[in-house]
Formats: structure tokens, C-alpha cells, sequence
């Protein structure tokens, strides 16, 4: 068989550790086995991983990998049952009947893609051919200005996030207003950006209707033209 391979991995409890990996390990890629993914490509995602170890061999035989992309409802079409990613100029499919597994879950139960909605972040985990899927509704975000802001991470209301490494959309900086979303691990993801005021208003300075009572009424606009 194939020599050992180790990876290090971020545990749970947020220590640093390292596996021994089998070399003929089984890889099991967002629901399905995929036979052309190495354990090299597993060591560079950020992704959610599982390791079994059959045998007792104290080398994991199997690794099943959850590897998310992520989507800002900007919209979504209950018609056509597509999901549009304005930030990352993305689209998703969450037509079940295009799938041969589709899941959706929401705080960790089963849901369904009625209660998709805009301004939430979808986690989807989707097989190398496309045909199983499964998408988690996260709904957490942070509204505020960016104060500090480095590669990594960014201050918003005198809290440090971490960025993602999914990040995609307006760039982030310092002095960057808007509401700022997360990914599965709380890192931010997406950013939707405040949008400087376009719309145009005056200040109603009189009305008044026709002395004879007839249903016409005139007013006085101060624009900021003047």
C-alpha cells in the first residue's frame, strides 16, 4: 500500500493537531468519493473533516470533507429557484429536482428553500459532479464601520473578526461602512456595502388649494438645487 501522509488540522476545542492519513485512504468529497483528489489537496482547503479510522491502524482510512462555497441572497426567484450573489456575481440552483441528494438545513434542522430569504448567507457543499448538495441558512451578520483592518482580519464596532478565506465582494478598508456576514466559522464572508444616498428630497415649504374649493392643491418646494 501507499506510504502514511500527515496533515495538520485546526480540532474543535481550536488546538492545532496532526493525523497520520493512510495512503489508500477513501476520500469522501461533499457527499460522494472522489478518486482524483489527493491528500495534498485536502491539507489546502478550509473545510469541515471527518476521519475515521477502520481498523485500528492509528492511520485515518477514510476522509469525508464538507468544502462550502458561499452565497449572499441578494434575491431569490421561488419561480425559478435560483439564488443571485450581487456581491460575488454568483448564482445558485436550489431546484431539488436537479439534484439526485438535496439537503437544506437551518440551525442545525431540516428546512426547506421557502424560508430562503434575502440577506442570508447559503453555505453549499456540492460533489465534484454537481449531482448532491447541501446547503446550510446562516443567518449571522454584524452592521457597523471598519476601524482597524488588516489581511486577515478587520475591527468592526470595536470587535476583531476574522476574513474568510471565501471572502468576495467590496473590497474591505478602513472607513468601510455596511453590514458584514458570516461564514460558518463566524469569519466574515460577504460585505454589503452602504450605499452613498442618491435619492433627491426637498423641504415642503407651503401648499394650498383654490379659494373656490375645487379638489386642486399647489405646493412649494425647496429642492437642494434651490
Amino acid at each position: 500500500s501507499a506510504s502514511n501522509t500527515s496533515i495538520t488540522y485546526d480540532a474543535n476545542t481550536g488546538s492545532r493537531k496532526t493525523a497520520q492519513i493512510s495512503g489508500d485512504a477513501e476520500i469522501i468529497y461533499n457527499g460522494r468519493r472522489s478518486d482524483s483528489m489527493t491528500i495534498e489537496a485536502v491539507q489546502s482547503l478550509t473545510s469541515e473533516i471527518t476521519l475515521i479510522d477502520n481498523d485500528n491502524s492509528n492511520a485515518y482510512d477514510v476522509v469525508v470533507i464538507k468544502d462550502y462555497s458561499y452565497y449572499l441572497v441578494g434575491s431569490f426567484s421561488s419561480d425559478a429557484l435560483t439564488v443571485n450573489d450581487y456581491e460575488s456575481q454568483q448564482t445558485l440552483d436550489v431546484d431539488e429536482n436537479h439534484y439526485d441528494v438535496f439537503n437544506i438545513y437551518k440551525d442545525g434542522a431540516a428546512d426547506s428553500v421557502s424560508d430562503i430569504a434575502a440577506g442570508q448567507v447559503l453555505a453549499a457543499a456540492i460533489s465534484e459532479d454537481g449531482r448532491i448538495i447541501s446547503i446550510d441558512i446562516l443567518t449571522g451578520s454584524v452592521s457597523g464601520e471598519i476601524t482597524s483592518y488588516s489581511s486577515g482580519s478587520v475591527v468592526i464596532g470595536g470587535t476583531e473578526y476574522s476574513i474568510s478565506p471565501a471572502y468576495a465582494g467590496a473590497q474591505l478598508k478602513n472607513g468601510r461602512s455596511g453590514t458584514f456576514y458570516f461564514d460558518k466559522l463566524g469569519k466574515v464572508v460577504r460585505c454589503e456595502a452602504l450605499k452613498a444616498q442618491t435619492s433627491k428630497y426637498g423641504y415642503l415649504i407651503s401648499y394650498y388649494s383654490n379659494a373656490d374649493g375645487s379638489s386642486d392643491f399647489e405646493a412649494k418646494i425647496l429642492t437642494a438645487e434651490g
